[in-house]
């Protein structure tokens, strides 16, 4: 089983926290009720494994041609 920090990241995850959350904020802040778009640039095989509901599917290597 994966094993996650206290913020919900995988060890050594290189977060970035000018334009990303963490899955923790994520949920904190989708509760509250703000209103948030999730971008999923997983690749499609990974997206397959597990997806997110409400996100919408940009993978890494066509996010700065679609944004």
């Amino acid at each position: 089983m994966p094993t996650f920090d206290e913020n919900g990241l995988p060890p050594g995850y290189p977060f970035q926290p000018d334009w990303e959350i963490t899955p923790r904020e994520f949920v904190r802040r989708k509760a509250a009720g703000e209103p948030l778009v999730l971008i999923d640039c997983r690749t499609a095989p990974e997206r397959d494994l597990a997806t997110i509901p409400g996100s919408i599917h940009v993978p890494m290597h066509d996010l700065a041609a679609r944004l």
